[in-house]
C-alpha cells in the first residue's frame, strides 16, 4: 500500500532478506527501494504507453537525496515521459558524454574502486567489504595504473610474488575478483570499451600449490574445551556487568541504570553464534543474515536461503535445518532477551548487520587451546559429525546446501563403517 514518504519513515525502514519497495502516495511513480544490505534508493517507476512492463529509473541515493528533491526529479522525468522522450536513450546519451569527461585519474585502479566499484559491490555482494579489502591488499603495486591497461604481465608479476604463500585456488579466486571489478567498468558503468585482461585466463603453474580439500573439525575433546572457554567468557562478562551496575548505582546521575545479567542470559552474541554455527552448518555470513522469520518454532526448523546460493540462482531454494535442542533453547533465550523481530544478531554499536566476531573468536580459541582452526571449520564440524554418525552423503548434501554432490564427497572418508557394512551386506 502506498505511503507518504518522509525522511523519518525512510530512516526507520529496516532491511529484509529480499529487496522491497515503498511507493509514495503524493507523487505518482516515486518509490524508495530498500536492499537487503540496508542501502536505500529513490526510483521513478512508470509504465510506458502500450506496455505492460513497469520500468524503474534510478533517481538517487535516499541517504543523500531529500524526499522533496526526489519528488522534483520524478516530476521532471514524468514530464519527459509525457513528451514521448525515452528515458533510457536519454540516460545513455548522458553516460556517453560523461565517459568523454572521465579523467585518467578516475580510472586508476584504487581510485576506480573507491569511486565506482565499491558502491556497486555493496549493492550486489554480501562479501563486498572482504573483496575490496583483498583487492587493495593484493594489488597495491598497480594501484595507480588505469584499469584498462592492467595486463597479463602485471598478473604474472603478482603470481610470482604470491605463489609461495597461497594456493592456486586462492590465486584464481583473487584474480576473479580483479577481473569482475574491471568488468563492471565495461558492462555496468560503460567507462571503458575494452580491457587488456578480457580474454586472459589463468592456468596453473607447476610451482603453484594445490592442497587437497581440508576437513578440519572439532574432536569431542576440543568441543568440550571450546564450550568451557565460551562459558568462562560469558561468566566474566556477567561479572563485569554486575560490577558496573554496582558502581553505577552509587553514582547520583540521571542516566538510566543498567540491569545485571541473569545466569541464564547470554551477555553477548558470541556463544550463540558459535554454537549455532556447528549445530547447523551455516557460514558466519548466513548467521549474520538470520532473521526471526527464518525460525520456524512450530516445525522446529530453520529455513534460509544460503547467501552464496541466493546470489547464483534466479529462484534459490532455502536450506531446511532441523533445530537441535541446544539451538532451539538459544533462540528462545535470545528472543526472550532482545525480542523476536527483525534481524536476530545485531551490531551492539549500530543496531545493523554485524561485521565480524574475529577478536572474540581468536580469544576463545586461545582459551580453549584449539589451534589451526578457522570459523569456517565449524561448518566442517557439522558435516563431519553427520558423516561419522553414518548419515547418507545425499542427506549431508541437502543439509549443507551443496549444489553438487562432489562438494559433499570430502566427508566420504569419515564413514568407513558404513562402507564396510555395505560390502559385508552385498558379499557376505
Amino acid at each position: 500500500m502506498p505511503q507518504r514518504l518522509t525522511a523519518s519513515l525512510i530512516k526507520n525502514l529496516k532491511p529484509k532478506p529480499n529487496r522491497f519497495i515503498i511507493t509514495d502516495n503524493k507523487t505518482p511513480g516515486l518509490a524508495v527501494v530498500i536492499n537487503p544490505n540496508g542501502s536505500k534508493y529513490f526510483y521513478y517507476r512508470y509504465r510506458p504507453s502500450g506496455s505492460k512492463r513497469i520500468i524503474e529509473e534510478s533517481v538517487g541515493n535516499a541517504s543523500v537525496l531529500s524526499v522533496e528533491d526526489a519528488r522534483k526529479a520524478v516530476a521532471i522525468k514524468a514530464g519527459d515521459v509525457a513528451k514521448g522522450i525515452n528515458l533510457k536513450d536519454q540516460r545513455r546519451a548522458r553516460t556517453s558524454i560523461a565517459i568523454e569527461k572521465i579523467s585518467d585519474t578516475n580510472l586508476q585502479l584504487f581510485n576506480y574502486i573507491d569511486k565506482y566499484y565499491q558502491p556497486y559491490a555493496k549493492q550486489h555482494s554480501v562479501s563486498a567489504d572482504e573483496i575490496i579489502k583483498t583487492l587493495k591488499r593484493e594489488f597495491v603495486f598497480i594501484k595507480g595504473k588505469p584499469i584498462n591497461d592492467i595486463n597479463a604481465g602485471d598478473i604474472d608479476q603478482w603470481r610470482s610474488l604470491r605463489c609461495e604463500d597461497i594456493t592456486y585456488a586462492r590465486i584464481k579466486r583473487i584474480y576473479t575478483y580483479l577481473k569482475s571489478c574491471i568488468n563492471t567498468a565495461l558492462k555496468h558503468y560503460k567507462l571503458i570499451q575494452s580491457f587488456e585482461l578480457q580474454s586472459y585466463t589463468l592456468k596453473r603453474r607447476i610451482n603453484e600449490k594445490v592442497n587437497p580439500p581440508k576437513v578440519r573439525y572439532l574432536s569431542a575433546d576440543e568441543e568440550i574445551s571450546l564450550l568451557k572457554a565460551l562459558g568462562s567468557r560469558d561468566k566474566s562478562l556477567r561479572e563485569a556487568r554486575a560490577r558496573y551496575v554496582q558502581w553505577q548505582s552509587k553514582r547520583n546521575h540521571g542516566k538510566k541504570h543498567q540491569e545485571p545479567f541473569a545466569d541464564s542470559d547470554y551477555p553477548d552474541h558470541v556463544t550463540p553464534i558459535v554454537i549455532i554455527a556447528y549445530h547447523t552448518g551455516f557460514d558466519l555470513g548466513d548467521i549474520f543474515d538470520l532473521y526471526w522469520e527464518h525460525i520456524d518454532f512450530p516445525n522446529n526448523q530453520i529455513r534460509k536461503i544460503r547467501n552464496k546460493t541466493g546470489h547464483k540462482q534466479d529462484n534459490p531454494q532455502p536450506v531446511i535445518i532441523p533445530m537441535s535442542p541446544k539451538v532451539r533453547s538459544i533462540f528462545e533465550q535470545w528472543g526472550k532477551q532482545l525480542g523476536m523481530s527483525g534481524r536476530i544478531f545485531r551490531s551492539p554499536r549500530t543496531g545493523g548487520r554485524l561485521n565480524n566476531i574475529s577478536k572474540a573468536w581468536k580469544s576463545v580459541l586461545k582459551e580453549a587451546g584449539v589451534s589451526n582452526f578457522r570459523f569456517k571449520d565449524l561448518r566442517h564440524t557439522f558435516g563431519s559429525w553427520l558423516a561419522i554418525s553414518g548419515t547418507d552423503l545425499l542427506e549431508i548434501r541437502d543439509l549443507m546446501g551443496h549444489k553438487d554432490i562432489k562438494t559433499t564427497q570430502i566427508y566420504a572418508h569419515l564413514c568407513p563403517k558404513k562402507k564396510a557394512q555395505t560390502v559385508m551386506r552385498v558379499f557376505s
